[in-house]
């Protein structure tokens, strides 16, 4: 049945031992000024919730350590099932406790996720200290004092971690000195499908992570491919993608190795709509002191030209306020043989950069023995002779061209044994009689 808790007060002189935890059921529940204190579990969770809303208003929660097994338990564990429902966390203090799993966990294919006038502080946990994996969530955060928590797991993102399908809000925030051994050392916003998004007013300070010592962000990723939802037309009448960045202040913040304010490989970035922001004196290891991208600066990043006061970051004590990293890949260069300079020319970008690196010769070689002169456009390119199945290429053969160009003849071509074989398909090993 729905039930309202009042004045409740949950304390000891010593930890109360809890194995199964005070609540799991299926009712909707309003708590109003409730104390839990002193209280060690190893169930899945001390407040379970399933299946309904949730209200809880000015708790006081001290001294909390949630034992169960690892990534498996949790001081409020949601579940909102097929569902849309709501928890809600208001006027309430959370501090001094840990949990060996996420501490505050949502659940289900739908939820929404009211946290205001609340502090969280000194929470650890073997994960993120609020972290939600449901398909399709509604995330409402305002006025939150968010310190000195750290997520000790290095394979689970931010001690903050909202995926999937988001609409988030986060006004009048502070998230100060926390720390995620994995990336986004106070926020960590990925697998993202789609995204609506409004940040106001909020203070990012001193907060550490390998990647993205304030804010991470970054797509879905479906078999081995990011999706960019620029080109992604499955969802195009759902994917409203709108972010408004406003008023925030990136300062002091930390990462090992790239981005020391924020860490972006989400594709939809640099439509944000940007007022009056700040990223000064955060630093990186590597790469990055105040933003970084992983690929295209001109996608995930902020367009830094407008609205943005970024300054005063480094890496390794040199001024390095944002930066993305170039790669070559796969490069496969055609030309006929000869010695070239490569000129690099750089796409979507207007401005003046320098390139600081010496000219790259490359030398073109001529086909190889084995291989068969051929064009395309005049421009010539190699192509290893065909022998026959049943030649063992690599192993105990080479194919020989007949035609040394134009022409790959797989009955002309002939199949010859390295040293040591013969036979017709070179299985024969030839001995040596030293007699």
């Amino acid at each position: 049945m729905n039930s309202t808790f009042q004045d409740i007060f949950i304390h000891g002189p010593h930890p109360l031992l809890v194995i199964n935890g005070i609540i799991d059921d299926e009712s909707s529940y309003i708590m109003d000024n409730v104390k839990f204190k002193n209280i060690t579990t190893s169930s899945k969770a001390i407040l379970k919730f399933t299946y309904n809303n949730v209200y809880l208003n000015d708790i006081e929660v001290e001294k909390i350590s949630c034992t169960g097994d690892s990534y498996d338990t949790s001081f409020i564990l949601f579940n909102s099932g097929e569902n849309e429902n709501t928890i809600s966390i208001t006027n309430s203090n959370i501090r001094n406790s840990s949990s060996n799993g996420p501490f505050i966990k949502r659940i289900g294919e739908y939820n929404k996720f009211i946290l205001k006038n609340t502090s969280i502080n000194y929470v650890t946990s073997y994960g993120p200290i609020i972290e939600s994996l449901s398909k399709k969530q509604e995330i409402e955060i305002s006025n939150l004092d968010f310190n000195y928590n750290i997520n000790s797991n290095k394979y689970e993102c931010g001690s903050i971690h909202f995926c999937n399908d988001l609409t988030i809000f986060v006004k009048n925030s502070t998230f100060s000195k926390n720390e995620c051994k994995n990336n986004g050392g106070a926020i960590c916003l990925n697998d993202i499908t789609n995204m609506e998004g409004n940040f106001d007013s909020n203070i990012f300070h001193n907060n550490k992570a390998i990647n993205g010592g304030g804010l991470y962000l970054k797509d879905e990723i479906i078999s081995n491919h990011i999706i960019d939802n620029n080109n992604n037309n499955n969802n195009n009448n759902n994917n409203n993608n709108t972010i408004i960045f406003e008023n925030n202040i990136f300062k002091e913040n930390i990462a090992t190795n790239a981005g020391g304010a924020i860490y972006s490989n989400y594709s939809q970035l640099h439509f944000a709509i940007t007022k009056n922001n700040q990223i000064t004196m955060n630093k990186a290891e590597i790469m990055g002191g105040g933003v970084y991208s992983l690929h295209s600066k001109d996608k995930k990043l902020f367009n830094f030209e407008k609205n943005f006061d970024i300054r005063n970051n480094t890496v390794e004590s040199f001024i390095n306020n944002y930066e993305s990293r170039f790669e070559l890949k796969n490069l496969q260069i055609y030309a006929n043989p000869n010695t070239y300079s490569m000129v690099f020319l750089i796409e979507n970008y207007h401005g003046n950069i320098k390139m600081n690196f010496k000219k790259i010769k490359i030398n073109v070689s001529d086909c190889k023995d084995n291989q068969v002169k051929m064009y395309y456009n005049n421009i010539l390119y190699c192509e290893n002779a065909k022998c026959k199945k049943g030649c063992p290429v690599d192993e105990k053969a080479v194919c020989v061209p007949y035609y040394t160009a134009l022409v790959n003849d797989i009955n002309m071509n002939q199949c010859k044994c390295n040293i040591g074989w013969e036979g017709e398909n070179c299985h024969n090993k030839i001995f040596i009689n030293f007699r």
